[in-house]
Order: C-alpha cells, then sequence, then structure tokens
C-alpha cells in the first residue's frame, strides 16, 4: 500500500506560503489514516495488549510464586548419620574409661540387663577416668528413648558408639545415631575430655 509522503519536493506545485500548501498537508494526513483500514489498527492495538498482557501475566505469576514460597515454613536439615566428627585427634582417652561411661549413662545407667536408655531431659552425660559421653537428642527431640543396641551400634550403618570409636579412636568427636529421640528425632553421642 502506497503510503502519501507530503514533502516539498515531491510536490513542487504547492507554495509554502500559501494556505492551500496547509490544506493539501492536512489532506493528505487525512488520506494517510483513511488509507489505512481499521482492521490494521485493531491488529496493532490486539498485538499491543497481547504483548501487554503476557508480560503482566508473567509479572503476576512471578509475584505469587514468590509469596507461595515465602509462606511455606522451613524446616531444619536432619543431621547426618553415622558420619563421624572428630574433633580434637591429638588428644588420646583411654578408651575403657570411654565403654564405663557410656554404660553409666542415664539414671542407673545401662549396665547388665538393662536394654534401653530413657531420659526425661534432652541431654544426659556420664564421666569415667579420662572420658566423659554425652548423649543428646538432636533434630526435633525434646527426651531420649534408645535401645542399648542402636547406641552402641555394633557397626550399623544406622550410627552408634562403636562406629564413632572406629572412626576417631579414643579421642573427641561425635556421631548421630538415626532414631531415639522422642517425639521425634535422632541422637548424637559425643566422646570429650573429662
Amino acid at each position: 500500500m502506497a503510503t502519501n509522503k507530503c514533502t516539498r519536493a515531491e510536490q513542487p506545485h504547492i507554495k509554502a506560503s500559501s494556505n492551500r500548501y496547509r490544506a493539501s498537508r492536512l489532506f493528505s494526513l487525512q488520506t494517510f489514516f483513511q488509507s489505512r483500514s481499521f482492521t490494521e489498527l485493531d491488529r496493532f492495538s490486539s498485538q499491543t495488549s497481547r504483548c501487554f498482557f503476557a508480560r503482566f501475566t508473567i509479572f503476576a505469576s512471578v509475584l505469587l510464586f514468590a509469596s507461595i514460597v515465602d509462606a511455606i515454613p522451613l524446616k531444619p536439615r536432619a543431621s547426618a548419620i553415622n558420619v563421624a566428627s572428630c574433633t580434637d585427634p591429638s588428644v588420646q582417652l583411654v578408651e575403657h574409661d570411654c565403654n564405663v561411661a557410656l554404660l553409666g549413662l542415664g539414671p542407673g545407667g545401662i549396665a547388665g540387663a538393662i536394654e534401653f536408655l530413657r531420659v526425661s531431659a534432652q541431654s544426659t552425660s556420664f564421666t569415667s577416668g579420662t572420658c566423659k559421653v554425652t548423649a543428646t537428642a538432636v533434630d526435633g527431640g525434646t527426651t531420649i528413648d534408645i535401645s542399648k543396641g542402636r547406641l552402641e551400634g555394633h557397626g550399623s550403618t544406622n550410627g552408634g558408639f562403636d562406629n564413632l570409636l572406629t572412626a576417631c579412636g579414643p579421642s573427641p568427636g561425635s556421631m548421630v545415631i538415626g532414631g531415639g529421640a522422642l517425639p521425634t528425632g535422632n541422637i548424637e553421642i559425643a566422646i570429650s575430655a573429662a
């Protein structure tokens, strides 16, 4: 579709000082707009509105997603189970003292026929000679309720006192044992110097 460009070079018969030039200029603009159909203008405005709507939709979606993510409560990450953290390998404790301290945990200890360590507190500890052993409920636990077998571990993939001694030797360190805390959570067993 040809457009009517209204410049003096293309239309030499129009004089710049006459009203006829202004009228012709106005007439040229009118014919320009009249030559455009309303469907072309509608198409342009609909493309513009679609572009605006798309951008608005994306912006609103991002805001909605951000508000949903912000509303989700954060949960503390659970401790790594059966992973030893040896804090000071240069300090050597007596292994027998550590074993005696383990069996002394809780009210009355867990030596002999006793099968469970049940403590109505979040932490319990016992010291024997050079070694102090502490059991603490972690990851949401408020009380300790763990079987003697689980606490000792004996090579279990769930962690335990024996696994801690194997990894760190009789030196200060800690390990998380899976389960054993109420209402939910795990038990951290720690060895330290007395």
